[in-house]
C-alpha cells in the first residue's frame, strides 16, 4: 500500500533537508537498540528470533523513507504558496523494491555497526546441528527419505521427497536447503535459486543457503547477484573464510578483476594457513592465476603491492 503524505515544509530538525546521512545513522541506532532489548533469557526458536529482528527494522523503515524522500529531492510534487507543500509517496508494501531498499540498507548498517546484532546471529547458530529441524512428523519422514536417496546419488528422487517435506511444513528450512542442492545437481538453476530464496525468507542468515545461492548464481551467470550474496555472507559471518574464497574465485575466474580477486585470495590463503586447512592450495592456485594475468597486463608491481598489504612475503 502507498501512503501519500501532504505536508508543509515546517519540519523538526530530524527531517531537515540535507540530513539523510544523519537520519540513516539514527534509524540504524534505533534498530540496534531494539535488537539489544530482545529478551536473551527468553527461550525462543531461531525463527522467532528473526521475527523479532524483522520487527525492529520494520519500525524504522517508514521513518527512513519519509526522511530520505524529503531530504534527497524524491518528491512527487511541489507547489509554491505561502506555505510550500509536498506530496510524498510512502511505500508500506514490504515486498516492494522501494521498501526492501530501505529495509536492506538498515540491515546492512546493522551488520557493519551493531555488534550485538552480529553476536546474536552467531550465537543463534550454536547447537543448530542438534535441533529438531521440523515438528511435523510427515515432513520429517519425507526429509529422511530424501536424505537416503542422496546417499544413493538419486538426485531427482531426493528432490521429490524434499519438495514433499516443504509441502507438509513450508517453514522447513533444512528441506528447502537440500531441495536447492539437488536442483543445482540437476542443473535446474532457477528452481535451486527459488528454494534458497525461500529458505532465506524464513531464516535470512542461514549459512548453508547464503553460501550455496551464490554458487548457483555463478552457474547461471548472474555474477552481480553472486557477489551480493557472498558479501552479505561475509558480513553476517566475518570469521568464516568461505565467502572470502568465493569472492576471490568470482573476481578472478568470472569478473576478471584480478586485483580485487587477488586481495580476497590472499585473505583466504592466510585464513586457511592459520587453520591448517588443505584448502590453502586452492587459494594458492587463485593467487598464481592472478599473478599470470597481472603479469600479462604489465602490473606485476600491483601483485607485489597486494601481497605486501596482506603481509605475504613474495620470496
Amino acid at each position: 500500500m502507498n501512503i501519500f503524505l501532504k505536508s508543509t515544509l515546517i519540519l523538526s530538525p530530524i527531517f531537515s533537508f540535507g540530513q539523510v546521512s544523519t537520519i540513516e545513522k539514527e534509524v540504524t541506532k534505533n534498530a540496534c537498540e531494539c535488537v539489544n532489548k530482545i529478551n536473551e533469557n527468553e527461550l525462543m526458536s531461531r525463527k522467532h528470533f528473526y521475527v523479532e529482528i524483522n520487527k525492529c527494522i520494520d519500525e524504522q523503515v517508514l521513518i527512513f523513507q519519509l526522511s530520505d524522500k524529503l531530504g534527497s529531492g524524491k518528491i512527487a510534487e511541489k507547489k509554491s504558496n505561502k506555505e510550500d507543500t509536498v506530496n510524498i509517496k510512502i511505500d508500506t508494501n514490504k515486498n516492494s523494491a522501494d521498501y526492501l531498499n530501505y529495509y536492506r540498507t538498515i540491515e546492512d548498517n546493522l551488520l557493519e555497526e551493531c555488534k550485538d546484532f552480529k553476536n546474536r546471529i552467531a550465537a543463534s547458530e550454536i547447537g543448530m546441528e542438534n535441533e529438531i529441524p521440523s515438528k511435523n512428523e510427515k515432513a520429517l519422514d519425507f526429509y529422511n527419505k530424501g536424505n537416503n536417496e542422496v546417499r544413493n546419488n538419486n538426485w531427482e528422487k531426493a528432490a521429490e521427497y524434499y519438495k514433499k517435506a516443504t509441502n507438509e511444513d513450508p517453514d522447513f528450512t533444512f528441506a528447502w536447503d537440500n531441495l536447492g542442492v539437488n536442483m543445482r545437481r540437476l542443473n535446474r538453476y532457477e528452481d535451486a535459486i527459488a528454494a534458497y530464496e525461500k529458505s532465506l525468507s524464513i531464516d535470512p542468515y542461514g549459512k548453508m543457503p547464503l553460501q550455496n545461492i551464490a554458487v548457483v548464481y555463478i552457474y547461471s551467470g548472474e555474477y552481480e547477484k553472486a557477489k551480493e550474496s557472498y558479501e552479505k555472507f561475509a558480513k553476517v559471518y566475518p570469521d568464516y573464510v568461505e565467502p572470502i574464497y568465493g569472492l576471490a574465485n568470482l573476481y578472478i575466474a568470472h569478473l576478471k578483476d584480478y586485483e580485487k580477486g587477488l586481495d580476497y585470495a590472499c585473505k583466504a590463503f592466510i585464513s586457511y594457513i592459520e587453520s591448517n586447512s588443505p584448502y590453502r592450495s586452492d587459494a594458492e592456485q587463485l593467487i598464481k592465476i592472478a599473478y599470470q594475468e597481472l603479469k600479462k597486463q604489465g602490473k606485476e608491481h600491483r601483485f607485489d603491492e597486494i601481497l605486501k598489504e596482506n603481509n605475504i612475503n613474495n620470496q
